[in-house]
Order: C-alpha cells, then sequence, then structure tokens
C-alpha cells in the first residue's frame, strides 16, 4: 500500500527526471540571480555561478528553497577561468538544455585581467564565446536548447562602425583614449554580432541575443544612475529561456530597437570570430 512518503519520493524522482538544466553565468546578483529564481519556480534545475565564493554560497542558500541548484565558482575574465568552469560542468553533466550568457562588467576605469586583457572585452565578449564553444556539445545532446547571450540597447554607443580586426587595440586595449560608455557599448555590440554569427553555423541550439531592459542593478546605478525598472520586473531573459521558439527565432536580437548595422555585416562576424579563436588560445 502507497504510503505519503513513497508518492513524495516518486514525485521527486520524476521531477528529477523531466527537469531541465540551465547554466545562468553571474547569478548571484541582478538580473541574473531573479532569472536564476524564476528558472527555478519553473522546474530548471539552475547551475548558478559567480566568481566569489561566499557570494555563491549565498544565493544557493537563498535560492535552494525555489527547486536544485548546483554552484561553480570560477573567474570568467580569464580564458583558463572560462575552460574551468566549462570543465567542472562537463564534469557533472552529459547535456544541457539551456546557456544563459548573463555575466557582465562596466568598468568605471581601465583595468586589464590577469591574463592581460581589458577587463570589459575579457568578460563580455571573450568569455560567452570561449564557454559557448565548450559547451556547444552538450546543448546539441538536446532537443530545443537554447543559448541566450545578453547584449544591450547600449550597443549604440561608441564609434558608427568599427572593424573587429582593430577594434581590440583601437578601443580596447588603448589606455589613453579608453572610454568607459563606448567601450562597454560595443562589448555588446560585438555579443550581438557574434549571437547572429553563432546561429548561421547550426541549427541547433537555437541562439538568441537580447536586450536585459533596462533596470536598476548595480551595473546601471554606477553607470548612468537610478533611470530604470525594478529588478523583480526584469524578465526578458527569463521570457526568452521559456517562451515557445518560432521558426523565425534562430538568429535573432530581442527587445527594443533593431541591432547596430555592424552586427549584420557578414565580413565583421567572420573577423571577429576569427579573432576570438586567436585570442582564445593565446590567452
Amino acid at each position: 500500500m502507497w504510503n505519503l512518503l513513497s508518492i513524495l519520493l516518486i514525485l521527486s524522482m520524476l521531477r528529477a527526471t523531466n527537469s531541465l538544466t540551465a547554466l545562468v553565468t553571474g547569478s548571484t546578483d541582478g538580473i541574473g540571480k531573479h532569472t536564476s529564481r524564476r528558472l527555478l519556480q519553473s522546474g530548471y534545475k539552475v547551475l548558478i555561478h559567480g566568481r566569489s565564493q561566499s557570494r555563491v554560497d549565498a544565493t544557493i542558500s537563498e535560492l535552494q528553497r525555489y527547486g536544485e541548484v548546483e554552484s561553480f565558482t570560477h573567474d570568467i575574465s580569464t580564458v583558463s577561468g572560462c575552460l574551468a568552469l566549462t570543465s567542472a560542468v562537463k564534469s557533472s553533466h552529459e547535456s544541457l538544455d539551456l546557456l544563459i550568457n548573463n555575466a557582465g562588467v562596466f568598468c568605471d576605469t581601465y583595468s586589464l585581467s590577469s591574463c592581460g586583457l581589458e577587463t570589459t572585452f575579457a568578460v563580455n565578449v571573450l568569455a560567452p564565446f570561449t564557454i559557448t564553444r565548450e559547451l556547444l556539445p552538450l546543448l546539441q545532446k538536446t532537443k530545443n536548447s537554447r543559448i541566450i547571450n545578453v547584449s544591450s540597447i547600449s550597443q549604440n554607443d561608441g564609434p558608427r562602425t568599427i572593424s573587429p580586426s582593430t577594434v581590440l587595440n583601437s578601443v580596447f586595449q588603448n589606455r589613453e583614449t579608453w572610454n568607459k560608455y563606448a567601450t562597454y557599448g560595443i562589448s555588446k555590440r560585438l555579443i550581438a554580432m557574434y549571437s547572429l554569427n553563432l546561429s548561421k553555423k547550426f541549427d541547433s541550439p537555437t541562439v538568441m541575443s537580447c536586450d536585459p531592459g533596462t533596470v536598476n542593478t548595480k551595473m546601471l546605478l554606477e553607470g548612468w544612475g537610478p533611470c530604470g525598472i525594478d529588478i523583480k520586473d526584469a524578465n526578458n531573459e527569463y521570457d526568452l529561456a521559456t517562451k515557445e521558439l518560432g521558426e523565425d527565432d534562430h538568429g535573432q536580437y530581442f527587445f527594443g530597437q533593431r541591432v547596430h548595422p555592424d552586427v549584420e555585416s557578414v565580413e565583421n562576424q567572420e573577423e571577429l570570430i576569427s579573432l576570438l579563436e586567436e585570442l582564445s588560445t593565446k590567452y
């Protein structure tokens, strides 16, 4: 005869079997943590990532009441940190349903990551490229898997046109001409460019990029002031992660304005991929 404990155990096993798995980078704060919470509430298992062990632990403690969470603490401002993260994910998971490259930085002053690359470029562009490349085989094992790369409405900041083959030295690595708004904006332009190029190479997973919304995160408050919505209302990433996919979603940029014209240039896309492939082996 079935008792309550047996029924609960079976339900728990069924949930574990049927649940989807998501990795959300930069999920110990702001939109990343909010999106992770909502995914958990929708039945996902969420891999929580951050660079501070104490913040990862605090996030795990806060979110585990909503569902199954797993922690990963890695500094993705370096290629070695990205590879350590993806190696850890691959060692514990044979497949992945959702990757949200949410982690991003807005630097108030010029700085270099420990590998010698300008920090904004390292975290906002090279990291999602490296993480996606390494985890693509896991994503391709599951049906309806998707990659969401977080861009920004700020992609229109900075020079009108750029050549990715020279942008690293002329915009990011030049301390004398470095500008925090232009650097951030171009990094978000480049990640949208990468997303569009990636979508052309594979039918699956579905690749999308998005503006997460103008949200009063620490980043927005420090860079632009309180001009956005509350974090609890920042659902763009979650909506893309859970929406019913349409035929035209693959490669699309969501919400608000069109992508910057540079993004759609095939020549720019190919130059960017060559640059990122070179840097991912050099650094």
